[in-house]
């Protein structure tokens, strides 16, 4: 059978161990391409929404509670809450229940921005590092806390 494959130019005697080697190359290459561009999409569209949410509570008269410099301080409050050993939830507890609706929110998640956070070494919203730092208990507590306030953004 490798005698007929060979007399057609076939699949097996184009398939060489170097162009194997090539082709996985190439393939790693285009799937970091595709998680990079995705991320980069995700992270826009994100962006928009989060504007069009912001322009809507403006319109209806919704104004910041506190100067924007606070929010940058309420930021690292929930950064430095995240310990090496131990996180301390009452911090973030403390900053989330001083925010008094939807736009104290997003503010906040507009100062926290990209940080860094000991999971895997990455870069992480402030959702996502509760989310990869906080147990289950203490996210539904931190939701609560911000149905309270009335504010419909969750964690």
């Amino acid at each position: 059978m490798s005698d007929t494959l060979k007399k057609t130019g076939g699949f097996i005697d184009w398939f060489t161990p170097k162009r194997a080697i090539t082709i996985s190359i190439l393939l790693i290459i285009v799937i970091i391409v595709i998680v990079f561009v995705w991320k980069r999409v995700k992270n826009a569209v994100g962006k928009v929404g989060e504007s069009a949410d912001r322009a809507i509570l403006e319109a209806k008269g919704v104004t910041l509670t506190y100067p924007k410099a606070q929010y940058n301080t309420f930021a690292d409050t929930i950064h430095n809450a995240y310990g090496w050993f131990y996180d301390s939830v009452d911090d973030i507890y403390g900053v989330i229940g001083m925010l008094k609706n939807d736009l104290d929110f997003l503010e906040l998640k507009k100062a926290y921005g990209l940080r860094p956070s000991t999971y895997m070494g990455t870069m992480g919203t402030m959702e996502q590092n509760m989310g990869w730092r906080l147990d289950s208990k203490e996210i539904s507590k931190i939701n609560s806390i911000l149905r309270n306030n009335g504010i419909n953004y969750q964690v």
